[in-house]
């Protein structure tokens, strides 16, 4: 099978890497070339990387070694309606099992169906979604992080007891705060507001905490987010 993956930020980065460590011949190309180089750098050695999936014995050398060169770059799309649809990943795009493919009004069933098997065959589940904004997952929860917010700004709750909450009464591997610092602030205020801007409707205006924390420069985990002072927990200890 072959992939283009149209600019290579973050998440094309890691699409792009997803996809060859499953066999596929993946080209690559961004409007900015500095992007190619840096992301093929970090294909190979950032955290979730080749490098790293090998030594964590996820892939074998030469598995790595056949990924790495399957990268290039390269340009195209496509031009049927009724073939064009959306496959929307989640960070890190190399760990995480869900894929929603996101159809058309025009998108026709056997498309559907073929974008199903190709998320199926590098080891995802597929979902579908309308083309709507926020999808599925995003506007489930972006909710819940906004609800989350609210407890937080009234005082009702504290982040540490707010996260627990989801964590061990719901099972959620992360509580909405944590989840938030994972994904990026920036990121988290970007949904935002193209969420409000796409509907209009002002339950996605983003909370007012979380603009001054990207104005401020906390943009998350420092870890994930090179540059960022911290995320919930160094901001409200640092400024309350």
């Amino acid at each position: 099978m072959r992939v283009a993956v149209i600019g290579f930020g973050m998440m094309g980065r890691q699409i792009a890497q997803v996809f060859a460590q499953h066999g596929s011949e993946v080209a690559v190309t961004d409007e900015n070339p500095v992007a190619v180089k840096s992301g093929l750098d970090e294909v190979a050695h950032g955290p979730y990387g080749i490098e790293s999936a090998v030594a964590k014995a996820k892939i074998t050398r030469e598995e790595g070694a056949k990924t790495l060169l399957t990268v290039s770059k390269i340009g195209s799309r496509l031009s049927k309606k009724d073939r064009l649809l959306g496959m929307h990943f989640f960070n890190p795009a190399q760990i995480t099992k869900l894929v929603e493919i996101v159809k058309t009004d025009e998108t026709s069933e056997r498309a559907i169906q073929e974008a199903a098997k190709i998320v199926e065959s590098i080891g995802k589940t597929p979902i579908i979604a309308q083309d709507e904004p926020g999808f599925i997952a995003n506007r489930l929860g972006l909710t819940l992080y906004l609800q989350a917010s609210k407890l937080l700004e009234e005082e009702t709750a504290n982040i540490h007891d707010i996260d627990l909450a989801m964590k061990l009464g719901y099972n959620h591997p992360m509580g909405p705060f944590e989840l938030a610092d994972f994904v990026g602030l920036d990121t988290r205020l970007r949904n935002l507001e193209a969420l409000f801007q796409a509907t209009g409707d002002e339950k996605w205006i983003p909370p007012k905490a979380l603009r001054e924390m990207v104005n401020q420069g906390y943009m998350g985990d420092p870890s994930r987010r090179k540059g960022s002072k911290g995320g919930y927990h160094e901001f409200f200890e640092t400024t309350h």
